[in-house]
């Protein structure tokens, strides 16, 4: 059961094109504001934090990982995940017990589901235009069904914290390795009648395939949800209209910060250093 004494972190400014936008930005609220969230949960006794951190860190690799293989971060934000992790390491003790989890990238229907994530606007591409692009397509990336990623979390923090303090445990599931091009293949599978442009890559050089066996034993859950499964329920829900203009910006991260300016208002709030200077940030 859990209690008040225990918390998850996820809040961040997520994604590599988003966190590209502004990287002092990035850097201030993925880590110092992490920084600051765990000093006060210690401060007020909480004895548990589960952190979302990303397998992005690994970025480029050809062997398939585990959690002490080298990191090889192509992002700011992997980097202000790796340096948050680091951060909150060094925080972990007997009475504050922190663990770390490296989702897998992320698909799948939720209530603000997200498009600039690959499953899922391709997925969108096949239903709304009938044409997917691939860029590049060989490379390897986990995938995680935002469902099991939460699922993952309360898990954890029901785990005895032994097991799992001052860990860091890759989440996802060993048979949702796949590569780019897979993915399409499933998508077309799901939409007939789709088109496929192969194009070369557009830059991004991450390519893993991730081990997931210390989660599945030190936790006990295996993620449930295949890709194919979530290809479904995004094309059902984008077919039968709950899910309108895949391309509105507050289905992106990185358009809700450009297109909506999101990213000048938080350039120019003080609440952050207030918040330092122990002022009150609420009117």
């Amino acid at each position: 059961m859990l209690t008040t004494s225990a918390l998850a972190e996820t809040a961040a400014l997520v994604g590599d094109p988003a966190c590209a936008l502004d990287e002092n930005l990035a850097l201030q609220i993925n880590l110092e504001a992490t920084r600051t969230v765990a000093s006060v949960c210690r401060g007020l006794g909480i004895r548990r934090l589960v952190f979302a951190s990303t397998c992005s860190v690994y970025g480029a690799h050809d062997e398939v990982l585990n959690e002490k293989s080298d990191l090889n971060p192509v992002s700011v934000y992997a980097r202000s995940k790796i340096a948050s992790e680091d951060v909150l390491l060094q925080l972990s003790d007997d009475t504050f017990a922190v663990s770390v989890l490296r989702f897998a990238t992320l698909f799948g229907l939720s209530p603000r589901p997200r498009f600039d994530l690959v499953t899922n606007v391709l997925t969108a591409m096949a239903v709304r235009e009938k044409r997917i692009t691939i860029m590049g397509g060989d490379q390897w990336r986990p995938f995680l069904h935002v469902a099991d990623a939460a699922e993952a979390i309360v898990r954890t923090l029901e785990t005895p914290a032994p097991a799992v303090q001052g860990r860091i445990l890759n989440v996802g599931s060993d048979s949702a390795n796949h590569r780019i091009a897979d993915v399409g293949a499933m998508v077309v599978a799901a939409i007939p009648g789709v088109t496929v442009e192969e194009k070369a890559g557009d830059g991004d050089r991450r390519n893993y395939r991730v081990s997931f066996r210390s989660f599945r034993e030190r936790v006990g859950f295996i993620p449930q949800r295949t890709v194919a499964e979530g290809i479904h329920e995004l094309r059902d829900a984008l077919l039968d209209g709950r899910i309108g203009d895949f391309r509105d910006p507050q289905y992106s991260n990185y358009q809700t910060l450009t297109e909506e300016e999101v990213i000048k208002v938080l350039r120019r709030d003080d609440s952050w250093e207030r918040f330092v200077r122990g002022e009150p940030i609420l009117a």
